[in-house]
């Protein structure tokens, strides 16, 4: 298995080595450390976790490296492509269509965003991302869902999201887009904004919906990371 480190030896992270794309670190394992991550309250060993986990995703950061310093983007067919073209469709301008051009367009201006950075600078970026992805990892969020789900029960057809906070203590914004984009909800719009919610085509949701536990790390960071770096990157063109 060939190895190769790419960034400076004296860099925090310039020991760590990226497998080959064949080669990578057990999912199971991955999302138990990122589910005891979630779980630890703020102390030194939570930072060594978020380390371990940063570790564990140091080829995944280069990946990103690699595609804004030589705007090109991973074999199609690989896991790496799939994802990298993911990230850049959250960056393609809004209103525009998916397609193969705007997804290599965006690629090869993703260095812009970046100008005048070192790798090191842009890996250090990607990190930061990378730790306020994995500040958003809840792994109660499948009881929150139901939790949620449960009030929608005692509320009149159609709610608005101040009346199921009243319900509940914590912020359901994610869970109740995540119920409308399964149809479980529907979303009730004035003027494009959403007012409200009431109970959509599918609702109410299975019981298996509620059973798959916590939801894996893996997942949920991808997902997050793609949306921290397309903040960032709005960010640079602010400035």
């Amino acid at each position: 298995m060939s190895r190769v480190i790419l960034l400076d030896p004296s860099h925090w992270a310039g020991k760590w080595t990226a497998p080959d794309e064949d080669q990578h670190y057990d999912l199971k394992t991955v999302n138990l450390l990122g589910y005891e991550y979630g779980i630890a309250s703020d102390s030194t060993e939570k930072e060594a976790k978020l380390l371990q986990l940063l570790e564990y995703f140091h080829g995944y950061l280069m990946k990103y490296v690699l595609m804004i310093q030589w705007g090109t983007i991973p074999p199609a067919n690989s896991r790496a492509g799939k994802d990298a073209k993911q990230l850049l469709r959250t960056l393609a301008p809004r209103g525009s269509k998916p397609s193969q051009e705007q997804t290599n367009a965006s690629c090869k201006m993703l260095h812009l965003a970046f100008k005048g950075q070192t790798t090191e600078e842009i890996y250090d970026t990607l990190a930061f991302c990378f730790m306020k992805a994995a500040r958003r990892y809840d792994p109660y969020y499948s009881d929150k869902t139901k939790r949620v789900c449960e009030e929608v029960h005692g509320l009149p057809q159609e709610f608005s999201q101040i009346q199921l906070g009243e319900r509940v203590d914590f912020n359901c914004t994610g869970i109740l887009r995540a119920l409308v984009r399964k149809d479980f909800l529907a979303s009730i719009t004035e003027k494009k904004k959403v007012v409200g919610y009431k109970t959509g085509p599918k609702w109410p949701p299975p019981a298996s919906y509620f059973q798959s536990g916590p939801v894996g790390f893996v997942y949920m960071l991808q997902m997050w990371f793609r949306y921290c770096v397309n903040e960032c990157i709005i960010g640079y063109r602010t400035n």
